[in-house]
């Protein structure tokens, strides 16, 4: 039960405070140091950091004066024409936040979880459960904060750590390259994202420690800088993840990098599919704490109606309804059931192939047999291949809506086939990928192959594998090829070799055999384009340099004795120490 005091502990208030911080700076801190500060964006996020504890001290050698809360103070220090204006100027930038806040819920939800949902839709249920929280007062937004903190930071902190193993130390390195203005400039920006800090004026009143009135000060700024750290070292986490593995440049190129990147890392053991989904739905409910608290501190200022009245005691069925109406219109609205796109009206491409034939793009869209997978037979396998020609990927796109009456959904796609022509001509091979940097829904993750010659000669073969082209990619090298030390290569890898003209890519070549596919090569990607093809045999050297070929075997051939039959040499390797990057 609630005291209904108003009344909040520190370790609520800690946590509140993380919320409050946390929940938009992941976002965008990323692209705001390297915008800034570049490779020394590590230096402006620790400066930010330092900033941010000295703003907390001066924040709270304002609040020793203060009682019950900061209105009351002001109304009898400067008078209540003063603290009218106080409070006309808060509620202006508080407002300007909830807008903010909620417009950038919106668009990241539309972006990668619901596309064919109202953003106004979205927008009405965040702030309606939201300021159904507020009503409640801020003892229940605490516990909110105190019950939400763990589900919440954890699953983020460790899906960081898994990140980290995916950097390239060389887009952080070296360090304190940039000029010291820029760092400067850098963590003053960054500390930007730590005004939200300026509500302590207002919730350190309400700490409750009548027993130890002489710690107070001491003691909450003990646990503040706690919160502070706690969001410092994720923001840092996250640009070490972000710049580390899109680099520099498609860092401050994108909106939301980290969504990117969010879609890049996969789970361990497989077991989530769309770790996107799961991080960005966790992230929900830290942004839905910190719009209930915009919504709260709009109330102690404006003193608003509908909350007031909720307030009522007589008012607590019509309450209880009114939350069992919200709950009712999220599930059926944010699990995407309700609006506009039943899942029998979707078309789930699980591979896609691009050939240019002619000038013109090709696109092949495969799709599952469902009626395999449930047991109810099977389907023809040209009825499960959409093929679409046009000038470019967004008339293919309108083609399909025309011609369909399902929309295509890239959530569950397993692999990307590169056509040759494709691969070798520069400026359709850069739309492509500018293609997929603005499809959210589908992932960074989703395996790339380049065919041997044509798209369409893989995709053909998607009758004839165990099901389907794609399922067996997928196995092929998460299975298969990975145990023998191969990486594999990811389309957002083929990104990010577009966007840093230094990086060079290697994909697998794949080549049709009678119901079969086999890896016959590497593809190297440089300058925008394929720039070289290489055998089979090559490519072990270049993995074993890279670092990967645990368990592989390779076989050396002595020329002095080519004429023998028994010259071949066989090493298994067992272990590998050292890797060499060029």
């Amino acid at each position: 039960m609630f005291s209904d005091n108003e009344k909040i502990s520190l370790r609520q208030l800690k946590r509140i405070v993380v919320f409050d911080l946390f929940s938009i700076s992941w976002l965008i801190i990323p692209r705001i140091a390297v915008e800034s500060a570049g490779r020394d964006g590590i230096s402006a996020i620790i400066l930010s950091i330092i900033i941010a504890l000295i703003y907390t001290g001066f924040l709270l050698l304002l609040t020793k004066s203060i009682e019950n809360n900061l209105m009351d103070y002001a109304a009898h220090t400067v008078g209540k024409f003063l603290t009218f204006i106080i409070g006309i100027l808060y509620m202006i930038k508080i407002v300007a936040c909830t807008i903010l806040v909620t417009r950038l819920f919106g668009e990241v939800i539309k972006e990668t979880l619901l596309e064919d949902t109202d953003t106004k839709l979205i927008l009405f249920l965040l702030l309606a459960v939201s300021a159904y929280a507020a009503s409640k007062g801020v003892e229940v937004r605490a516990r909110i904060a105190e019950v939400l903190y763990f589900l919440v930071i954890i699953p983020i902190f460790f899906f960081t750590l898994m990140g980290i193993s995916k950097v390239d130390l060389s887009n952080l390195m070296p360090i304190f390259t940039e000029k010291f203005g820029d760092i400067v400039n850098g963590g003053y920006m960054i500390f930007l994202t730590f005004t939200m800090l300026e509500l302590l004026l207002f919730s350190v009143p309400l700490v409750n420690m009548e027993k130890e009135l002489l710690k107070k000060e001491k003691k909450i700024f003990h646990y503040l800088v706690q919160s502070i750290l706690v969001v410092g070292v994720l923001d840092l986490l996250f640009f070490i993840i972000t710049a580390g593995i899109l680099g520099l440049q498609e860092t401050k190129g994108k909106l939301w990098s980290t969504v990117i990147i969010i879609q890049s890392i996969d789970m361990p053991g497989g077991f989530i599919k769309r770790q996107d989904a799961f991080i960005i739905g966790i992230w929900m409910l830290s942004i839905f704490t910190l719009i209930s608290g915009f919504i709260y501190y709009l109330s102690f200022f404006a003193k608003v109606v509908i909350i007031g009245k909720l307030r009522g005691a007589k008012r607590k069925s019509a309450v209880k309804t009114m939350l069992l109406l919200i709950s009712l219109i999220s599930v059926t609205s944010l699990t995407a059931c309700k609006d506009m796109t039943e899942i029998e009206d979707r078309n789930f491409v699980q591979t896609m192939g691009v050939d240019l034939v002619d000038g013109e793009i090709t696109v092949y869209y495969i799709l599952p047999d469902l009626e395999a997978i449930t047991g109810q037979g099977s389907t023809d396998s040209d009825k499960l291949t959409i093929e679409l020609t046009g000038r470019d990927f967004w008339e293919i796109e309108e083609m399909n809506r025309l011609q369909s009456d399902k929309q295509l959904d890239f959530s569950h796609i397993k692999a990307i086939i590169l056509g040759k022509d494709l691969a070798e001509n520069e400026d359709y091979l850069d739309e492509f990928l500018r293609y997929i940097e603005n499809k959210y829904e589908l992932g960074r993750n989703t395996l790339v192959f380049l065919s041997e010659d044509k798209a369409k000669d893989i995709i053909g073969l998607n009758g004839d594998v165990t099901s389907g082209v794609g399922e067996y990619l997928d196995r092929l090298f998460r299975i298969n090829l990975l145990n023998v030390g191969k990486e594999e290569v990811i389309i957002g890898d083929l990104i990010r070799s577009k966007n840093d003209e230094h990086l060079a890519t290697m994909i697998p070549i794949i080549s049709p055999r009678e119901k079969s596919l086999e890896n016959t090569g590497l593809g190297i990607f440089s300058d925008h384009k394929l720039a070289a093809e290489i055998t089979e045999k090559d490519a072990d050297y270049i993995y074993l340099a890279y670092g990967y070929g645990k368990n592989s075997r390779l076989f050396i051939n002595n020329e002095a004795e080519i004429e023998s039959t028994d010259t071949d040499y066989v090493i298994k390797i067992d272990t590998i120490t050292r890797k060499i990057d060029f």
